[in-house]
């Protein structure tokens, strides 16, 4: 399994993250993660 790793919490990234996801992540071919200075 691949790990991807996204730095930034933007609009961009936010999209990226949800679109990889939904791609990669349920399927099982990867593990995403978003990281942020801010934690919501």
């Amino acid at each position: 399994m691949k790990k991807i790793v996204i730095v930034g919490g933007g609009a961009g990234d936010l999209e990226l993250a949800t679109q990889l996801g939904r791609k990669l992540g349920k399927s099982g071919k990867a593990h995403i993660t978003l990281i942020d200075k801010n934690s919501r």
